[in-house]
């Protein structure tokens, strides 16, 4: 049996993840449900696409992975159902699931239809009334193609791209903060293996040395580094690098080549 895995920015305060989890086990009572996160925030299409993205390879294959980040919840937007891969993606067709679906190769798309699969036509609450029951019916064995139509022309958000200067650096942006404060960039960490590239400049002009790991550097002292996600992230030893260099989403950094220094 495939693990559901959530995501949503519902928090922890009320009871709408539980009753979509009720939903779910209702339907497939031996169900595993994994949360992702369900602190995102509000109608945060490009951080619910971030976390999906960051942690979806290290799931098993089969797994459906259930967005329920939905400011058109109730509206005409179409949900989806999409064989990705070997994995399943179930949410609404905004973007949210794009940046993992722009990195692979076999992806098939399909609107979800009203009807067996949905309790009802216009709720304002689909995480319960149609992504869980979708996902469930997936997780039990439901082929995809069950599900509606096959469509080709999904809601897409470009995953922000990275160019490379005249003298060799990498120029990216940072894309999302952590709880910890650290600043992920655009910048996949491959890029720079077995590479001539020591430092990281800031928009700002402040220049940072590459590290392993936080406690290389004294408290208090910023670096950057390879991280956990696959990307170079920006960082404070037992700091938030965030609130300490007042970085934040769309910021400029740029991974400097020897040969810029």
């Amino acid at each position: 049996m495939p693990p559901i895995a959530l995501i949503s920015d519902f928090g922890i305060q009320d009871w709408f993840v539980g009753e979509m989890k009720g939903v779910i086990l209702s339907i497939l009572p031996e169900a595993s449900i994994v949360d992702i996160t369900h602190q995102i925030a509000p109608a945060d299409i490009r951080t619910a696409a971030f976390m999906l993205l960051a942690c979806y390879s290290s799931f098993p294959p089969g797994t459906v992975f259930c967005s329920a980040v939905d400011p058109g919840a109730g509206s005409n937007r179409r949900a989806l159902a999409i064989k990705c891969g070997s994995y399943f993606l179930v949410g609404p067709d905004n973007g949210c699931l794009t940046w993992v679906t722009q990195r692979t190769e076999d992806v098939q798309y399909y609107s979800i239809s009203d009807g067996k699969f949905s309790k009802t036509k216009n709720s304002t609450f689909s995480g319960r009334d149609l992504f869980g029951p979708v996902a469930a019916y997936i997780a039990s064995g439901v082929a995809i193609t069950e599900f509606g139509p096959q469509v080709f022309d999904p809601v897409n958000i470009p995953f922000p791209k990275t160019h490379i200067t005249e003298y060799g650096s990498v120029c990216g942006e940072i894309i999302f903060i952590d709880r910890f404060g650290n600043a992920v960039t655009n910048i996949e960490s491959r890029l720079i293996e077995n590479a001539p590239f020591n430092s990281l400049r800031i928009s700002n002009g402040t220049e940072l040395p590459f590290h392993a790991f936080y406690q290389e550097v004294k408290p208090g002292q910023a670096m950057a580094y390879c991280g956990s996600a696959g990307f170079i992230e920006i960082a404070m030893n037992r700091a938030s690098a965030s609130s300490q260099m007042h970085l934040s989403p769309g910021e400029i950094v740029e991974v400097l080549h020897l040969k810029a220094q």
